[in-house]
């Protein structure tokens, strides 16, 4: 599944200050990918629109996403080294938008190409 709308600040804390590397001033935000889901949460990974075809997964552009009428305008890569449980309790999900869910038909690219 994929969501919009959560906070740099969010994504660089649940990450170790890892993603996104420098956080800017004004109020920017990234997507998350659901990789899992486990009893303590959802497993997601932050997405971005900068990354590499070759060493990366990535949501195509143009796939049009489900139980939704959203169609991703650019690729979106995962940037599952930043993985981390999503809590199950609203201060984090409250800020989240639901885009769709991602067929597997519109997951290209990784070493495991």
């Amino acid at each position: 599944m994929f969501f919009m709308g959560v906070p740099d600040t969010d994504l660089h804390n649940h990450t170790d200050n890892a993603f996104p590397a420098t956080l800017r001033k004004e109020k920017t935000t990234h997507p998350i990918f659901v990789l899992k889901t486990l009893p303590s949460g959802h497993l997601v990974c932050p997405c971005s629109s900068k990354g590499s075809r070759e060493h990366e997964k990535y949501i195509r552009a143009g796939c049009r996403l489900e139980m939704g009428r959203h169609i991703m305008e650019m690729d979106s890569f995962l940037k599952e080294r930043y993985r981390f449980t999503m809590p199950l309790d609203g201060r984090f999900s409250r800020k989240l938008l639901f885009r769709g869910k991602v067929p597997g038909s519109c997951i290209a690219g990784g070493a495991g190409k």
